[in-house]
């Protein structure tokens, strides 16, 4: 048997409890006191892995005098720390709460181990979840999705590299675990046709123009929510996107802040007869605060309890009252911003001018809002048939 390292002492048993343990030496602090860490086990031997495990750890640069801590301390001390938009901290406080805390919570931050994570995101594939909200489900509850499981991994990695930063350990078990593949759910656009009946549904909702927003400028919900009187220029045909707001939560509300993006910062110009139908709304506008003898208030849609800020939830639900009306299935308001992106492409407009209007800096994140619409693909493939018979008087006759 080996000596051990200088100033690590030997194991020793405790008859009476029938323990072995040893003192592993860790140097001298700062004012140069003696540490020690004292390891127990069950067995010499058992305590003799002990101690060389974690001086391989000391010379990974891992901290074995750390407090111990388990993927509750470290997820918690995570969401104080990290600088998200407060949606995106308010999604990943509620993936903690409810899947990660509950299941593994009480593992030891430094121990955890991929075959933990990989049973913790098999559990969450056979989970079934009732949704909350106003928009919830009143069916029964459904399987979690994959973008929520993989939500749940993405927010348990950054967890973990957490403790990668406090020197807790050299690895992080959730890149060796699976990857969870995201809900292919592609948003669609609505057809010539049925963006007429959806606006024909509309007449008369009190949330007509805000939905006309999103389908003639492109305009995110949060961006048309957000929006205030002094954003719109009639006279100069302006309309101004500098803020989101959206509901986070309980207790925080709905939440004002800037946008997605710098490039999601924009002024377009309003088309004469979006133009027109704002300044008709204005006039409503200040009739309906007379009427219901509301103070004045910066929003350019208010809600119709309190007349302050419009929840995003609100006016979501009024696009799906106009999109049953019509008989439009499957569509959501965003399909209403790539409806703004298919038509604008359908009409020649340059995809810089669309990615401009759309808030989007990068072109490649404009080919998911493009899609062909009804007839389009007949039109093409007439235009290619031309431009070849142009070209070449061969492209009439077949055979010899």
């Amino acid at each position: 048997m080996g000596k051990a390292p200088k100033g690590d002492g030997y194991p020793r048993h405790n008859k009476k409890t029938g323990i072995w343990s040893q003192w592993l030496d860790l140097g001298r602090d700062a004012h140069g006191d003696r540490l020690r860490k004292r390891v127990t086990g069950k067995s010499r031997d058992a305590v003799k892995a002990k101690i060389t495990e974690l001086r391989t750890q000391i010379e990974k640069g891992i901290n074995v005098r750390a407090k111990p801590q388990t993927i509750a301390d470290l997820a918690t001390t995570y969401l104080d720390t990290i600088d998200v938009r407060p949606r995106t901290q308010a999604s990943y406080r509620y993936v903690i709460n409810r899947f990660i805390i509950p299941n593994i919570g009480t593992l030891s931050a430094r121990k955890m181990a991929t075959s933990d994570v990989r049973k913790l995101l098999m559990k969450l594939k056979s989970e079934r979840l009732q949704r909350q909200g106003p928009t919830k489900d009143k069916g029964a509850p459904k399987l979690l999705s994959g973008n929520t499981i993989a939500l749940v991994r993405t927010v348990l990695y950054q967890v973990m590299e957490l403790a990668i930063a406090d020197n807790l350990r050299d690895d992080n078990p959730v890149s060796r675990a699976p990857s969870i593949a995201h809900d292919e759910t592609p948003t669609r656009a609505l057809s010539d046709e049925q963006a007429h009946a959806l606006l024909v549904a509309l007449k008369g909702d009190r949330l007509e123009m805000a939905v006309r927003l999103l389908l003639g400028l492109g305009l995110r919900r949060g961006e048309c929510v957000a929006l205030q009187l002094d954003d719109i220029n009639l006279e100069a045909g302006t309309l101004r996107i500098d803020a989101t707001m959206g509901y986070v939560s309980k207790e925080l509300g709905n939440l004002y802040g800037p946008p997605k993006t710098t490039s999601s910062e924009r002024t377009l110009s309003l088309p004469s007869r979006l133009k027109s139908a704002l300044s008709w709304y204005l006039r409503q506008r200040e009739l309906e605060q007379k009427a219901m003898t509301w103070p004045d208030s910066p929003w350019l849609f208010r809600s119709i309890r309190s007349g302050g800020k419009l929840n995003d939830n609100t006016l979501y639900l009024a696009f799906k009252r106009a999109a049953a009306k019509a008989g439009l299935v499957g569509f959501s308001p965003h399909s209403l911003r790539h409806s703004t992106a298919t038509f604008l492409h359908a009409e020649g407009v340059p995809l810089v001018e669309i990615a401009s209007v759309l808030g989007h800096s990068n072109l490649d994140e404009l080919t998911r809002y493009l899609h062909t619409l009804p007839g389009e693909q007949r039109v093409a493939f007439g235009k290619l048939d031309d431009r070849i018979d142009r070209t070449s008087p061969e492209w009439r006759s077949v055979g010899a």
